[in-house]
């Protein structure tokens, strides 16, 4: 056999680590892009972004860009605001590797989004990306690449000569979309803005815009039906989206979907689009039909008004249509429709606001429908269109509408398309924003509990939502009491707590039982000053509860060869946590009829009789317990009787001479007879183990043990035995 060298194996752990540390170090996930000019290679001190798609998609350095990491997803991060504008001798930018770019971040983290109550205050993309009507922008389908943009403008892909699909996004993998505008994009046959083409591609979007798009079919979005010989399942998802202005009134919708896709838009706004009239079968939305597919949509939380010429929904023998909390009315083009001749397919949802859309719900729904009510028109229901806080245009329902604001008995969405946040147990409203009113919020699964001397402080303001107009107010905090005043309803009081801002003085509810440990409620407004507007009524939950009291572990050395030894155990047990309310269980003094009755909930004036407040949970192994009084426990019932002790506790050993430890554990009670944590008392013996003790076995001096004598004992027997079989 060789024999491996120490030296050489030291050597390869040296160089395997120093490679293992050069790796580490050379994790890079991000590529940055540092100039507006879109250069390929001939100029190494800069990066632009054709050149950090191509040092994503070969995985090394090209041009002025470092390299990202091999293995891990890698971001391009565009570092200047303004137009990064394609060249059309280069043409589009092919993406064969996953990839996520995002914009100049604009928001300001050192401010709260008076909308979504977090930091930091969100701000439309700056970072624009412009074919120039000379290319399209993004091809995906080379190896059904993921794409995520955030932050960024996609404008001006395609032209009315090419490409025939797909003007800014030709996908051929997963498309996200966060804080994207995509504009004025064209396609000479399908998808001006997005195609969406093979079985891995979807597309989601957030917080983003669809505008200005134009394509014969889909003019911002169409999709392949067929992939392989078989209809594709994929997901189109759309939340907090906008879909504005998009089509010429020639083409046959704006968004088009087939086969078994699942189209969801949620706290979505369509509005200004156009298609063809339904004698052409034609829809904003339009879901065609594909035989033998099993397509669903879905729509929540939708307004969808002011649209064109063709009706907003179409579709055609859907597996599935949900219309739910939404807002479809006001379109000259009709509001929804069903091409399937005879109808199949029934309408789950309601909470609706529909005109023109005579659709086949289920029997339980509950729809507004408006079609010939006098009196009612955009003017009455909504403001106009503007972002009112948000990333993309909505309209806001005004305080004087009959068919939107506050028709929902409790939101089903957290927030609304512009992220502003919808309260659950409030009256809510349809479509895709929710009005801010000045609301004080019920909180009907939560519960202020008591804390020291069980005084209830209800902080209740921090979900309660200030008005639409408040607009630097996202929550009700820094200098309430300037602008709001907290009006409580018996039994609750206000109190003030000074936060540590001189001029952040937050008040609260405060709720005083007397000590009585119990469940309420009550109900308090908030009050406008400049306005003279009051809120409608909140409902808080109060528990006053009692803390139980706290026993401490203790120990005791028992002298050698003593009988027994005694034991205060409730010496360092106590029962603060109540403050003044608290106190260790005893026997009160009999009130008599001619005392004065104390206040509700005062400490009770113990009697001189024994109280049992302790009570053992595991005996002792090797001795007993005995107690100066003993009887039946104060909280026994009729199923449950057990005996408790009170005064000082006696440990006895069984056995005097024994070397070990013993311990037992106990609780105690409190005057309301709850049960403390589980204490443990361990008495330690002082007895030696090898019994080096004058006076053990009655031996004298202490110059041999038991173990001795034993061991002696035990020789003579074998040598006994040995004479006897020798004999």
């Amino acid at each position: 056999m060789k024999k491996f060298s120490p030296l050489l194996l030291a050597a390869s752990i040296a160089v395997l680590s120093g490679a293992m540390t050069s790796s580490a170090m050379s994790i890079n996930t991000k590529i940055l892009v540092n100039t507006l000019v879109d250069e390929y290679g001939e100029n190494p001190e800069a990066c632009s972004l054709r050149e950090a798609i191509k040092t994503n998609n070969d995985m090394k350095a090209f041009g002025g860009c470092q390299p990202g990491d091999r293995y891990l997803q890698n971001t391009i991060l565009l570092t200047l605001k303004g137009t990064y504008a394609l060249d059309p001798k280069y043409g589009e930018f092919v993406i064969s590797r996953d990839v996520k770019i995002e914009g100049v971040d604009t928001s300001d983290p050192t401010k709260v989004d008076p909308l979504t109550n977090i930091h930091p205050l969100r701000h439309l993309p700056e970072s624009i990306i412009d074919a120039n009507s000379k290319s399209r922008i993004f091809n995906t389908t080379s190896l059904n690449s993921a794409l995520t943009l955030t932050a960024v403008i996609l404008q001006n892909g395609g032209s009315p000569t090419f490409p025939e699909r797909g003007g800014a996004i030709l996908a051929g993998g997963v498309v996200s979309l966060g804080n994207v505008v995509l504009r004025n994009n064209q396609a000479t046959v399908e998808g001006g803005a997005i195609y969406v083409s093979g079985k891995s591609a979807t597309v989601n979007t957030n917080a983003s815009t669809l505008e200005n798009n134009y394509a014969p079919v889909g003019a911002v979005l169409s999709m392949s039906c067929l992939d392989n010989l078989y209809y594709t399942a994929r997901g189109i998802e759309m939340v907090q989206t906008a879909i504005l202005n998009n089509g010429d009134g020639a083409n046959q919708s704006v968004i088009e979907a087939c086969g078994s896709a699942s189209l969801a838009m949620t706290t979505t706004t369509i509005t200004g689009n156009k298609a063809v009239d339904s004698t052409a079968h034609g829809g904003i939305v339009r879901f065609s039909k594909s035989p033998g597919a099993s397509g669903t949509m879905s729509l929540r939380y939708v307004t969808a008004v002011e649209n064109q010429t063709a009706p907003v929904f179409a579709f055609e023998g859907l597996d599935s249509v949900s219309l739910a909390t939404s807002v479809i009315a006001f379109n000259n083009g009709g509001g929804c429709k069903d091409y399937s001749s005879p109808s199949s397919t029934i309408i789950s949802g309601d909470e609706n606001t529909l005109e023109q859309c005579p659709l086949p719900f289920k029997a339980e729904a509950k729809n507004s429908v408006i079609d010939g009510v006098a009196g009612v028109s955009m003017a009455t229901e909504f403001s106009g269109l503007d972002y009112h806080g948000g990333l993309s245009k909505n309209f806001l329902p005004l305080t004087t509408s009959k068919y939107v604001i506050d028709t929902i008995a409790g939101c089903q969405e957290s927030s609304d398309q512009r992220g502003a946040l919808r309260a659950p147990f409030i009256k809510c409203d349809r479509g895709a924003v929710e009005r801010k009113q000045l609301t004080a919020v019920d909180e009907p699964n939560s519960t202020n509990k008591s804390g020291t001397d069980r005084i209830i402080r209800a902080m209740v303001l921090s979900n309660d939502i200030a008005p639409e107009t408040d607009t630097d107010r996202p929550v009700f905090n820094k200098d309430f009491i300037a602008d709001y005043e907290l009006i409580p309803f018996a039994p609750c009081k206000l109190g003030t707590l000074t936060d540590i801002s001189a001029d952040n003085t937050i008040p609260f509810l405060e709720y005083d039982s007397h000590g009585i440990p119990r469940n309420d409620k009550c109900d308090y407004q908030i009050k406008q000053k400049s306005t003279g507007l009051i809120s409608n009524k909140g409902t808080v939950n109060l528990e006053v509860v009692n803390i139980p009291p706290k026993a401490e572990d203790d120990s005791v050395t028992l002298p050698s060869g003593a009988v027994s030894v005694s034991l205060d155990v409730l010496a360092n047990d106590n029962d603060s946590g109540d403050g003044k309310y608290g106190r260790l269980y005893c026997n009160p003094v009999p009130p008599s009829s001619t005392s004065t009755p104390p206040e509700p909930g005062a400490l009770e004036e113990c009697s001189t009789t024994p109280a049992y407040n302790i009570r053992l949970v595991d005996k002792p192994a090797v001795g007993y317990i005995t107690a100066q009084y003993q009887g039946p426990c104060p909280d026994n019932s009729v199923t449950s009787v057990q005996t408790c002790y009170g005064g000082p506790l006696t440990y006895h050993p069984s056995n005097t001479l024994s070397p070990f430890a013993d311990k037992f554990t106990y609780v105690v009670l409190d005057r309301n007879l709850s049960e403390s944590n589980t204490a443990t008392v361990t008495i330690n013996n002082s007895a030696p183990a090898d019994g080096k003790q004058a006076g053990n076995l009655g031996i004298t001096g202490g110059s041999m043990g038991w173990f001795s004598l034993a061991w002696l004992g035990l020789m003579g027997l074998v040598r006994s035995f040995n004479r006897r079989k020798n004999a």
